[in-house]
């Protein structure tokens, strides 16, 4: 009996001197911090979250304190509902800027409300034109939710521009439909790991959403007009016993936390002047910088903080980030850059193919005709774009 249990005793040892050896082997990078400073104000936040008012494990304000503690300015709290729930007022809470939104279930997929000033006086459902055009009678602007979701029923189902659905906005990457698609033991894998390096494990699942770009550049197109696009963290602190629909109904524990996510993605927001302290006043400024394209998206897992320079130039005139050109034919300077990120590639896209890439920067001379140009950096040994 002795004998057996020394037997178990070392090759339990071994097993578990095994798991270490493979865990630190494989571990990804730890997040690199730059020491950069913005060169105009921004203000870096977190975007489409839950809170325990649907099916997050937080209040607000623990949010709002993990968002603190994560270095960011602003939460964009997404609770699921109709509407009809009265939102709450800007604040700022622990310092950080939280805003109310909604997203709302409709039959062709989620959308979510930015910038309803009030309880609507009906329930926001059914056929998401409908929905989208009570939210833009309401005053708000529409955003697509996890529009290429591995699971059917978080999928858009609902066409684009040709099928009537004039939406504004769209998340490129949402954090919780990334592991939807991954096998099993990858997961486990990457729930140890997170042990040690949560951010940094969970953006491993991260991959190029190559049909939701396509996506994006196809709505902009056929509208005419920008469709601006937000990295969405999909945040619950909530892990469901089993895969399922949102809202979430069970619930093993609360994990990934808050906090973990703020630090993987994030977007970062490029004002005209610093945040006031006006918790009305900014909020107002913060969404319509979002809405006019004046934002990029961030792997903070990756390195931060880090900023994305967008610019063009036609006739004397010069664009930025969500500015429209409207003169074809007229030869346009574009132009991208990210400061000190060694090693960063830069590429500058029309209509979803690459025209110019460079290290640190990217520039190109392009003839304007209808189309739609993206700027992404590309962090080294990464294949998900690292800004965009």
């Amino acid at each position: 009996m002795r004998g057996l249990l020394r037997t178990l005793f070392f090759a339990t040892a071994a097993i578990g001197a095994a798991v270490v050896l493979y865990v630190g082997l494989t571990l990804p990078p730890a997040a690199v911090t730059l020491g950069r400073r913005a060169s105009s104000p921004e203000v870096t936040g977190a975007y489409h979250v839950h809170s325990n008012r649907s099916d997050g494990t937080g209040t607000v304000d623990d949010i709002a304190a993990a968002a603190a503690r994560a270095g960011l300015g602003f939460v964009i709290l997404t609770d699921h509902g109709d509407g009809t729930r009265v939102p709450d007022g800007p604040a700022y809470r622990s310092g950080v800027l939280v805003i109310d939104a909604v997203e709302i279930n409709t039959e062709s997929g989620h959308v979510v409300a930015l910038g309803l000033s009030g309880a609507t006086p009906y329930a926001l459902a059914g056929q998401a034109a409908d929905v989208i055009d009570d939210i833009h009678r309401l005053g708000g602007y529409a955003v697509l939710a996890h529009p290429d979701s591995p699971k059917d029923s978080l999928r858009w189902r609902g066409g684009g521009n040709a099928a009537n659905v004039v939406f504004d906005g769209i998340e490129w990457i949402n954090a919780d439909s990334e592991w939807r698609d991954e096998r099993g033991s990858h997961l486990i894998a990457t729930a140890v790991r997170a042990v040690f390096r949560a951010p940094e494990s969970i953006a491993t699942l991260f991959s190029t959403p190559e049909r939701t770009f396509a996506r994006w550049d196809q709505a902009a197109r056929l509208r005419g007009a920008p469709v601006f696009g937000l990295a969405a963290l999909d945040a619950h602190a909530n892990i469901p016993w089993r895969e399922s629909d949102e809202p979430r109904r069970q619930t093993a524990f609360s994990r990934p936390s808050y906090e973990t996510m703020f630090r993987t993605l994030a977007q970062t927001v490029q004002l005209d002047a610093p945040l006031s302290g006006d918790a009305g006043d900014d909020a107002k400024r913060l969404l319509d910088a979002i809405v006019r394209g004046r934002s990029f998206s961030i792997v903070r897992a990756l390195a931060a903080p880090a900023s994305l320079q967008f610019f063009a130039d036609a006739s004397g005139r010069s664009l930025a980030a969500g500015d429209s050109l409207l003169d074809a034919g007229v030869p346009v300077a574009f132009r991208a850059s990210v400061t000190e990120s060694p090693g960063v590639r830069v590429a500058l896209l029309r209509n979803g193919r690459v025209i110019a890439s460079g290290a640190g920067k990217a520039e190109s001379i392009d003839t304007a005709a209808s189309g739609v140009y993206r700027a992404a950096a590309f962090w080294p040994g990464s294949g998900v774009p690292w800004l965009v």
